[in-house]
């Protein structure tokens, strides 16, 4: 943006008539799809606030070499509202026959900690996630897939992952969803 003229005549103060403005326009992406993080897709973003820990690719070695997205708990400093946001692109169910969200989660306890990892769904190109509708939402113990440690988690069996699924069905019909 940039101010040309101020009560029709030029800006005396020049020096702060430009500004710039990033938009992130998020891609469409079809259904059904599959994501197996072997790369962080470009339609995909990571926002994390404090530039501080955030989501990571991460070897899961189970049944041979796995990747997942990994947050690094045992290393994040634990305050109070920190957050890191991974965002899909816009998916559209007008024409789905059934909807669903299905993703595989490790997580170990560190201590009596409390992290926790939330779904909250986004309508219409929303990007505040304080107005999106939590679709999931464990922390702690109800999140843990392995017994609590002292020590940083790395998943070393099958059974340490959890299979999860959300029901979108409530959303059939509707576009613009992240």
């Amino acid at each position: 943006f940039e101010i040309l003229l101020t009560n029709s005549v030029t800006d005396g103060f020049s020096s702060n008539n430009l500004l710039g403005q990033d938009v992130l326009v998020p891609q469409n992406i079809g259904i059904p799809f599959l994501e197996s993080f072997n790369s962080l897709p470009a339609s995909w973003s990571i926002v994390n606030p404090d530039q501080f820990i955030t989501w990571q690719l991460a070897n899961a070695p189970v049944n041979g070499s796995n990747m997942a997205l990994k947050m690094e708990f045992f290393n994040y400093e634990d305050n109070l509202g920190e957050i890191d946001l991974l965002i899909t692109p816009v998916i559209n169910l007008t024409s789905a026959p059934a909807a669903l969200l299905k993703f595989d989660v490790a997580y170990s306890q560190y201590l009596s900690s409390n992290d926790g990892l939330k779904v909250v769904l986004l309508q219409n190109c929303n990007a505040d996630i304080t107005q999106g509708t939590v679709v999931y939402d464990k922390s702690g113990s109800s999140l843990a897939t392995a017994p609590s440690t002292s020590d940083s988690f790395t998943p070393n069996s099958a059974a340490e992952w959890r299979k999860e699924a959300i029901d979108l069905s409530t959303y059939i019909g509707q576009n613009n969803l992240q």
